[in-house]
């Protein structure tokens, strides 16, 4: 045995490397048992890198909105998307001034004849 390994590494080392390493199936004995890979770095190695989308905007600029109106009367609000900011976040502006909202707390605001399938 090397002489930096102590002997509880070794048998952690073992075992994690056992379970993890597909047998000839392609399965391993950690994914029969739980259904999934387990989060190692032998998967991160085996898998390789992975690829990395970037989210496209869903709103554009000068679009119409509906904007959550928190703790008012009514529940949304007329807004128009200024400009997007960042990933996921937009520059509204609303009759109560200018704020951001990430895209999830919008809505599109369609007018008759807007509306494009």
């Amino acid at each position: 045995m090397d002489e930096g390994i102590n002997v509880e590494d070794a048998v952690f080392d073992f075992l994690l490397s056992y379970r993890t390493m597909p047998f000839k199936g392609g399965i391993s004995p950690s994914e029969m048992m739980h259904g999934r890979q387990m989060k190692c770095q032998v998967v991160a190695i085996l898998t390789g890198p992975q690829e990395h989308f970037t989210s496209i905007s869903w709103f554009k600029q000068n679009q119409s909105v509906w904007v959550p109106n928190h703790g008012k009367n009514t529940r949304w609000l007329k807004g128009e998307v200024i400009k997007p900011h960042r990933n996921m976040l937009y520059l509204v502006k609303t009759e109560d001034g200018q704020t951001f909202r990430h895209r999830n707390q919008l809505k599109p605001r369609y007018s008759f004849g807007e509306y494009t399938d």
